[in-house]
């Protein structure tokens, strides 16, 4: 992503230049100005992208973090169930015995 867009401000930079040059409006300063202008942006968009990449790698982080707690949450729920279906066929169990005699 980061080379895309440093090409795509390189390509912005020598369509600027050979639109100049062809209707004979550039000069060496003024290309020097659009060459500094280009990288400029062209930092500036890597930059960019680099802040939007950490930030991608913190919400990554963050919902695995989610992930594991409701993995947790979920075997912990599974735990009580399963304790639940013990107690309630111990219960039976003992019901049906006091009935019997």
């Amino acid at each position: 992503m980061k080379a895309s867009i440093a090409n795509i401000a390189k390509l912005s930079f020598v369509a600027t230049c050979t639109i100049g040059l062809l209707g004979a409006c550039a000069n060496t300063a003024e290309l020097e100005r659009l060459a500094n202008e280009a990288m400029d942006k062209a930092n500036a968009a890597s930059q960019e992208a680099n802040a939007a990449s950490r930030a991608a790698d913190d919400a990554k982080s963050v919902a695995l973090q989610a992930n594991r707690k409701a993995d947790q949450a979920l075997d912990a729920a599974n735990d009580a169930q399963a304790c639940c279906a013990a107690n309630r066929d111990r219960l039976d169990r003992i019901f049906e015995k006091s009935m019997q005699k």
